[in-house]
């Protein structure tokens, strides 16, 4: 099916370029932050970024969020495979990242403040490439609903497992 997109939004196989959702700028979040855990320093700078930057809410709301389009997948396609697929991308890029992160420290506010931040910055990076949230999602999950290999995770695990 064809979704109106801009032809900056695709690569040249029409999937959905990574840095066009916010799941993967939040994986990438997620990644730099557990990173900084592990590899502990005691500048203040670290200390800041341990202590003010954990994505683990931003991770818990996407997940419910995926959970209402597994539930979408389920009952208006009703097709397994989809859903198993869907599953199988929901535990690593929202499961096992917030399995990483559950023990982090946790500071409601400053962690908001570096969501608002992140997310502002997103937007402006979909601004200024002439696109919106709700256009690159509304076609994320019309390619999802209709089993089509057009986005990022789904093109690896057809390019991986033929699925």
């Amino acid at each position: 099916m064809n979704y109106r997109t801009h032809k900056n939004t695709t690569d040249n196989r029409g999937i959905i370029r990574p840095d066009f959702l916010f799941s993967d700028w939040m994986f990438v979040w997620a990644a730099l932050y557990y990173l900084a855990t592990v590899y502990t320093t005691s500048t203040p700078a670290h200390n800041w970024v341990v202590n003010n930057m954990n994505p683990l809410i931003v991770f818990i709301v996407a997940l419910i969020e995926n959970g209402y389009l597994l539930g979408l997948i389920i009952i208006q396609t009703k097709n397994w495979g989809l859903a198993a697929k869907f599953i199988v991308m929901l535990l690593f890029t929202k499961i096992i990242p917030i399995y990483l992160l559950h023990n982090k420290p946790i500071n409601i506010l400053s962690n908001s403040i570096a969501f608002i931040a992140i997310f502002a910055a997103y937007n402006a990076y979909l601004y200024i490439n002439n696109t919106t949230i709700y256009e690159i999602y509304r076609n994320t999950n019309m390619y999802v609903l209709n089993n089509e290999t057009k986005t990022p995770f789904f093109m690896m695990l057809h390019y991986l497992f033929g699925i």
